[in-house]
């Protein structure tokens, strides 16, 4: 039960809790390696594979292309990690590779999920974002350091830099701190067959309180 699990992990202390992961994983340390790694090799091989893919695109269009791809296997291998690590824990050993390709009900809702907590992240890079835009689209920018110079003194650049950099790192604050009452929608999405909206709130229930625990 995640709550009740969720519940005791906000209540235990942190011996209790290191306790807990060594009982499970006594003598099914392998298998607990597979499920780590064997997700990120694959992703770390399809990553590649897609940035040599779309390299070959206009800088704007081949960035934002691959951005969202990425997002969505990034999504589909967290998926897979968190299901194989939730069935570890109930005592299943082994992992088999034909799941990793196996998407059911849930995946849906925890691609909403990644994609509203992506979407959140990237609302704190928008002070950035038009500066970056404007330096990919003048590639002369980034071949000739002279220009680059040049073009930081005329545009007032440093100044500009500094206080969108202090509006990013203060929308990222906030974020964060709604991410940690919100880190086990994941968990509960999988694990218990619940919407986005109920998954969110239940993890809500099981932080409240317990902020700087978690």
């Amino acid at each position: 039960n995640s709550l009740g699990e969720g519940v005791f992990f906000m209540k235990a202390s942190y011996s209790q809790i290191k306790g807990q992961a060594k009982n499970r994983l006594s003598g099914r340390f392998g298998d607990a390696a597979l499920i780590v790694f064997i997700p990120s090799i694959i992703g770390m091989i399809i990553n590649l594979i897609l940035g040599q893919i779309f390299a070959v695109l206009p800088d704007v269009a081949g960035l934002i292309t691959q951005q969202f791809v990425s997002l969505f296997v990034t999504t589909w291998l967290s998926f897979v990690t968190l299901r194989f690590m939730l069935d570890f824990a109930r005592g299943k050993n082994g992992v088999e590779l034909e799941q990793i390709f196996k998407l059911d009900g849930r995946f849906k809702p925890f691609l909403i999920y990644t994609v509203v907590i992506s979407l959140a992240n990237l609302l704190a890079m928008i002070p950035l974002l038009p500066m970056y835009i404007d330096i990919l689209s003048q590639a002369e920018l980034l071949a000739d350091p002279a220009a680059m110079e040049a073009y930081i003194e005329s545009t007032n650049f440093t100044v500009t830099l500094l206080i969108n950099a202090g509006l990013t790192l203060g929308i990222l604050l906030v974020i964060a701190i709604i991410l940690v009452r919100l880190q086990f929608t994941g968990h509960l999405i999988i694990n218990k067959h619940l919407s986005v909206v109920d998954a969110m709130k239940k993890s809500m229930e099981i932080t409240r309180g317990n902020w700087f625990r978690v």
